[in-house]
């Protein structure tokens, strides 16, 4: 289980020194890990599962659409 240290803890874990608040550490018994969300010294990391992938075709304009022309058209003489 992974934990986010919101606290800093003196000493070491598993013969590493405790992560700096915001660090990452990985536990391998639950009860332990349990203790330290409890108590709030650190919170569980929750996995963010990947999304999907929604692949879209490009899709072509039909042949007889209209085609844009590089001169702009005039514009109308409003009528009175």
């Amino acid at each position: 289980m992974k934990l986010r240290m919101l606290t800093h803890l003196g000493g070491t874990h598993d013969g590493e020194p405790w992560p700096l608040p915001g660090g990452i550490v990985e536990m391998a018994m639950p009860t332990e890990a349990d203790v330290l969300v409890r108590t709030g010294q650190a919170e569980i990391v929750r996995e963010a599962k990947p999304k999907p992938v929604i692949e879209t075709a490009e899709k072509a304009p039909p042949e007889n659409a209209a085609k844009r022309t590089a001169k702009p058209q005039p514009r109308r003489k409003a009528v009175k």
